[in-house]
């Protein structure tokens, strides 16, 4: 790897979160297709919040699977105060409570990726192992493209 493309650096920790409600939609886009799909998932979904008179309690998230055939399959969701009604292809659902291996990224999307494999080996380093998807976090607006530094967290919920 040339230092230009040489993967980001990750300072891990552990903490411990509380299950949390959120209003998701599933896609399976072309990955070229991908940021402005999240994007319009991302407007149905607080459209659907405000309609319901329910508030976004953190960041949107998303949990990505790998590609196949040049397609992707992911989640995108946002946290809110309370379980919400499904409505079309938006459904409630929860992510889990307990313990997550957690880091913090501030760059280009485009290195998340690199990062998923160094989380992986931090968390068996310390002597956990997986106990659901990791997703990623959105600390800055993922539809903003003007945002020349977005800031990603990557959460994993460990064992």
């Amino acid at each position: 790897m040339t230092a230009a493309t040489k993967a980001p650096e990750l300072a891990a920790r552990i903490r411990e979160e509380g299950a949390q409600d959120y209003v998701g939609k599933k896609l399976r886009v072309p990955v070229t297709k991908l940021a402005p799909k999240v994007g319009e998932a991302l407007s149905e979904i607080y459209g659907h919040l405000a309609t319901m008179g329910i508030k976004a309690v953190s960041p949107p998230f998303g949990t990505y699977h790998a590609p196949h055939d040049g397609n992707i399959e992911c989640e995108v969701g946002v946290p809110c105060e309370r379980p919400c009604a499904a409505a079309g292809d938006l459904e409630p659902g929860r992510l889990p409570g307990g313990a997550v291996a957690f880091a913090v990224h501030t760059g280009a999307y485009s290195e998340i990726p690199a990062l998923y494999p160094k989380l992986w080996e931090w968390i068996k380093a310390h002597g956990h192992t997986s106990k659901a998807s990791p997703r990623e976090v959105y600390l800055t607006d993922p539809t903003d493209a003007r945002t020349t530094f977005p800031i990603t967290e990557l959460v994993w919920p460990i064992i």
